[in-house]
């Protein structure tokens, strides 16, 4: 056997390997929802822990089909407010629950968009939209 087949041989047990390892160590979901009103409640009081009372909060339904229809938060913020450390908490909140989170960012005003995700759908969509202070 000359060497080029025993690292093809090597290679293909270590694709092996690392699959299987894929497989096992996938973390379970440790908690679920008994309904998606839970997740909102969660969402909602996370929010209001970082500050932002419920007159700042507002929840709303889009119909994306026939079949779905999803949640649309919107915070209203301070023009100072920083939201990374706001997403970076509620990923670890909701990551027992086997939620997956992205934000979009829209510049120059760099306004976050965090989509919650649950199974590659988006389940909840949280805007922030920046206020003058006075009107806070």
């Amino acid at each position: 056997m000359n060497k080029l087949s025993r690292l093809n041989i090597i290679l293909l047990l270590s694709i092996v390997v690392t699959a299987y390892l894929h497989v096992l160590i996938e973390p379970a979901h440790e908690k679920q929802f008994e309904s998606w009103n839970e997740l909102d409640e969660l969402i909602i009081r996370h929010i209001q822990d970082y500050g932002h009372p419920a007159q700042r909060v507002r929840l709303r339904s889009v119909e994306v089909n026939d079949r779905l229809t999803r949640r649309i938060i919107t915070v209203d913020i301070d023009p100072s407010y920083t939201q990374t450390d706001f997403h970076r908490q509620l990923q670890l909140l909701l990551r027992p629950y086997g939620a997956k989170l992205y934000a979009t960012v829209e510049f120059p005003e760099r306004i976050s968009t965090i989509h919650v995700l649950f199974d590659g759908t988006v389940a909840r969509t949280i805007r922030f939209q920046r206020v003058d202070t006075a009107t806070l």
